[in-house]
Order: structure tokens, then sequence, then C-alpha cells
């Protein structure tokens, strides 16, 4: 390995070392913007619900009404969870004799 190759590969792999330590620090600390958390996010929309372009506000309540729902369910964890049983049941139904795949 020609001399110049040698600190290349030196460089790169300092340089490599110092963004996974920089990495590793930025994810230690967890800073959110707010209405962030580990266990919630807060979602907010701008609507017209009054005014000439009102019949717009539709959209807005349906939306409001979808993640009422959700939360209403469980969540996004539950809900994660209920289609992973779904298909979790139909492949038990396309395996021989009820067996179906191992995911562990």
């Amino acid at each position: 390995m020609s001399e110049s190759l040698r600190r290349n590969v030196v460089k790169a792999a300092i340089i490599g070392a110092g963004l996974l330590g920089a990495t590793a620090l930025l994810a230690e600390s967890r800073k959110y913007d707010p209405g962030a958390s580990d266990t919630e996010i807060r979602i907010g929309q701008t609507m017209p619900y009054s005014g000439p372009v009102s019949a717009f506000s539709v959209i807005g309540k349906v939306e409001a009404a979808y993640f009422q729902m959700i939360n209403d369910r469980g969540g996004i964890d539950a809900l994660y969870r209920q289609a992973l049983g779904a298909i979790w049941t139909g492949c038990r139904r396309l395996g021989p004799a009820g067996t179906g795949p191992s995911f562990s």
C-alpha cells in the first residue's frame, strides 16, 4: 500500500470515528421540538373553519375525528399490534395444519 493511500485511509477512519461519536452524543440528548416527547406527538393543523372557504372545514373535522378514533383505540402502537395480529392470522391460515412462520 502506498504512503499516500495509507494516509487517506487513516484520515477517513479518524473522520468516521468522529462522526460516529458526534452522532452518539446528539442521539443521547433527545431534545425534541415543542409538541413531541418519547411518548407523545402533537399534531396541529390550520383549517378555514369560518369565512368564504369554510366549506373546506369538513376536511379538518374529518382529520380530527380520525386521530381521535386512533387514540380511542389505544394509539398508534395498538393499531400497529392489531395489524401484525391480522397478518399473523393470515399466515397461520396459509400454513399446513395451522402452523405459521416463526417471527422470533
